[in-house]
């Protein structure tokens, strides 16, 4: 077997930048700790090229759950108004609201608009604040509690 030295060199050279790439992207992964999840990418090419690319953390399983609870939420919240309670028909004048504010605050709210809060009550009724604007209201829509 008559090959030139230099012809060697290549195949050990592609092994060594293999191998280093591979041993770089195992330091990578083993330095990172478990809040730090990461995707690495290793890419060599016959013409020695070792690209080393690193993605942003990926969301942790608590961001997600709350993602999901609150895209549940969302899902279930009334689209509209379907009546008021004789007591939320009281607080609307005590507290001088509108209807067309209880309306916006609601659409607000199913819209995920900045500064709307959204809470579920265990009770089984939605808490919405907007605009300085709270009301109660459950899954059918009935208005239960309206305050300024």
């Amino acid at each position: 077997m008559n090959v030139p030295p230099t012809e060697m060199r290549i195949p050990m050279k592609r092994t060594f930048t293999a191998t280093l790439a591979t041993f770089a992207s195992a330091a990578l992964v083993a330095c990172g700790t478990p809040a730090e999840n990461s995707t690495v990418t290793v890419t060599a090419t016959p013409e020695q090229t070792t690209e080393v690319v690193s993605s942003p953390a990926s969301a942790t399983q608590a961001e997600v759950g709350g993602n999901q609870a609150a895209e549940q939420q969302a899902a279930q919240l009334p689209a509209s108004v379907s009546g008021y309670t004789d007591e939320a028909r009281q607080e609307l004048a005590d507290e001088g609201v509108t209807e067309a504010e209880v309306e916006r605050v609601l659409q607000a709210a199913n819209n995920n608009e900045a500064g709307v809060e959204v809470d579920y009550d265990d009770d089984g009724y939605y808490e919405i604040k907007f605009q300085g604007i709270e009301i109660d209201i459950l899954p059918d829509g009935t208005v239960t509690d309206v305050e300024r």
